[in-house]
């Protein structure tokens, strides 16, 4: 939720992480970094590590958190092609922010890269699968409100359009629409792949 405030200054990347290792050996919690659980034996109550030990337990929580969706289109795994997920991906966000930008989808997501790169000073197109943002949750006329704001903050809306193709371009990238345009941008900042406003909500499992 602070990867934000970190690409606009607000913050400090450290400050992003809720606990440090030193508050988890206090409460004695042992945090295993970089490690992969590959079994899980509930009856015995044994979980398999990647490396072959093993971890009794008494109750298990499974919550590996959520997947971003990729662009499936030609050129949708390109390196421009961003997510807002992870300190790597607010410094891949900071570092692109030299030229134009692209984001796709009217979400949340969406909105914090609209307004992510407009901070950074990238002129920002913005393409929305519908007639504006969260037009699952907001009314026309909030909808509109918010879409009206954007624009007065230089952002242009592509209504009504899905990315097709990215295609490499030098240094820069075309993205091809539905529509038959083609947009130039160094950078590609995708909120919602599949429909609008849905993401993978992750998976949290008590055991």
């Amino acid at each position: 939720m602070l990867l934000p405030h970190v690409i606009r200054g607000k913050t400090t990347e450290q400050k992003t992480f809720l606990r440090t290792p030193a508050q988890y050996d206090e409460k004695g919690i042992v945090l295993l970094n970089g490690r992969t659980v590959v079994e899980i034996d509930a009856r015995r109550r044994i979980a398999r590590m990647d490396d072959g030990s093993e971890i009794t337990f008494g109750k298990l929580l499974i919550a590996t958190g959520g997947t971003p969706r990729q662009l499936e289109c030609p050129g949708g795994d390109d390196e421009v092609v961003l997510s807002f997920q992870t300190i790597e991906d607010a410094r891949k966000i900071l570092a692109a922010s030299h030229g134009a930008a692209v984001t796709v989808g009217g979400g949340f997501i969406a909105l914090e890269f609209i307004m992510s790169f407009a901070h950074l000073g990238a002129p920002v197109t913005a393409i929305l699968r519908g007639d504006g943002f969260f037009s699952r949750v907001l009314d026309k006329a909030s909808s509109r409100m918010l879409a009206t704001h954007m624009e007065g903050n230089g952002v242009t809306l592509v209504r009504r359009a899905e990315v097709k193709a990215i295609e490499r371009r030098g240094l820069s990238r075309a993205v091809h629409l539905s529509t038959g345009a083609e947009i130039s941008a160094e950078a590609v900042g995708v909120g919602d792949a599949g429909d609008q406003g849905v993401e993978d909500p992750g998976v949290v499992v008590a055991v």
